[in-house]
């Protein structure tokens, strides 16, 4: 790819863009999946990308999108909020590129296989695309987040997709603030569900991203959305319910975490730390897990806090205002606490690590704060090593 010339390249990107769409919509399937390769290749190599100029770079983030439309919404689709799409009307506001000259061609109606294999190419084609560091995301970069959630809510989430929007949304996060909001509260629901089914570690990883990426966002929606606290409760759940499941050493580990002072050490050297303790320099593959934890931890209690506000304050909301019955606790800081007690190993140690990082956000009502003194203070004296640890880095926050 390196060898390949300015001008050779700008002829081959003609060819597969002109040559691929037929008259009726559909890609020429003989030549589909070769073509769509081929293209990867091209954009996989960021130099090539990093040297379009915009009006090249938009024709080819038209192309694939016009393509995922085409593949993944053939004949015509409804989305939940009301979007119509249909064959050989693109997913924004941009138009296929122009064609040159007469061609008859023989038109095919793929099979699901070869379907699935040419709109994997093309998210991974937009991802790639995306990722160049000059790209000018932000011309385009409404219709590609908002075209790829639609289409997420079509076919099953994929690391590419997922990465191209956060790609556009590590560019847009403070540039289109507005926007950006608004495209985060349709992601919430698939997040959950990308969590929810897969396995896959760099998915989760793409996920995590999203979300430190519209952090802020997010706050900002549970404070003046409030009919999204439901959406994003749900999110924490399901990230919390699968972290428990996991295998000691797919958690944050005691052996990760630097205990000597992390606020007087220099960020630089230290970036991942909060009051007390910091994760040790060096720990690459436990980056993922202190950030899981971080950002549940910071989600659910801005969670608490819209909540805090809207109830009595002793602390509960009641099920029935006029007869007070059975009340259930606002926060979620408390339902952690309550599983510190449980009888499974990892939920404890789970919920324990929640809870230490919980105090970098929240501050607690004296009534909680004794329940949840109590249930730590119980919690050091635990046989389990591990449980007796972070039982003692909580409460030391």
């Amino acid at each position: 790819m390196r060898n390949i010339r300015s001008k050779t390249l700008h002829a081959l990107l003609d060819h597969i863009i002109q040559t691929l769409p037929l008259t009726g919509g559909r890609y020429c399937e003989p030549l589909a999946l070769h073509y769509l390769n081929s293209l990867g290749e091209i954009l996989e190599y960021q130099p090539h990308v990093e040297h379009l100029q915009q009006e090249r770079w938009c024709q080819i983030v038209d192309f694939c999108l016009n393509g995922l439309e085409m593949l993944i919404n053939d004949g015509e689709t409804q989305d939940s909020n009301g979007l119509h799409l249909s064959r050989g009307q693109s997913l924004g506001a941009s138009h296929r590129s122009s064609r040159s000259g007469s061609r008859v061609a023989r038109e095919r109606t793929p099979n699901k296989d070869d379907t699935n294999k040419e709109s994997t190419k093309l998210f991974f084609c937009l991802r790639h695309i995306t990722k160049a560091p000059n790209a000018p995301v932000l011309s385009r970069a409404d219709r590609i987040v908002s075209s790829l959630i639609v289409l997420m809510r079509s076919t099953k989430a994929t690391i590419d997709a997922l990465a191209a929007i956060n790609n556009v949304l590590s560019c847009t996060a403070f540039e289109s603030v507005t926007s950006t909001r608004e495209h985060v509260q349709g992601l919430l629901p698939l997040l959950k569900d990308a969590w929810a089914t897969t396995r896959e570690p760099a998915l989760r990883n793409e996920v995590l991203a999203t979300l430190i990426f519209c952090i802020d966002h997010i706050e900002h929606i549970m404070q003046h959305y409030p009919d999204q606290l439901d959406d994003i409760s749900a999110l924490v759940e399901v990230m919390f319910g699968e972290y428990c499941k996991r295998q000691e050493k797919d958690q944050l580990r005691l052996d990760d975490i630097s205990y000597r002072s992390s606020l007087n050490t220099p960020i630089k050297q230290m970036p991942l730390r909060v009051r007390g303790f910091a994760l040790k320099a060096g720990s690459n593959h436990s980056e993922q897990h202190w950030l899981f934890i971080y950002l549940v931890a910071r989600i659910s209690s801005a969670i608490d806090s819209v909540k805090m506000s809207k109830v009595p304050n002793d602390g509960y909301i009641y099920e029935d205002v006029a007869r007070p019955k059975r009340p259930r606790a606002y926060n979620h800081l408390m339902e952690y606490a309550r599983q510190i007690a449980y009888p499974d190993l990892q939920t404890r140690i789970s919920s324990l690590q929640i809870v230490a990082f919980f105090a970098e956000f929240s501050s607690l009502p004296l009534e909680s704060l004794r329940e949840l003194l109590e249930k730590l203070t119980t919690a050091i004296s635990d046989d389990n090593h591990s449980v007796a640890s972070w039982a003692m880095l909580a409460l030391v926050k």
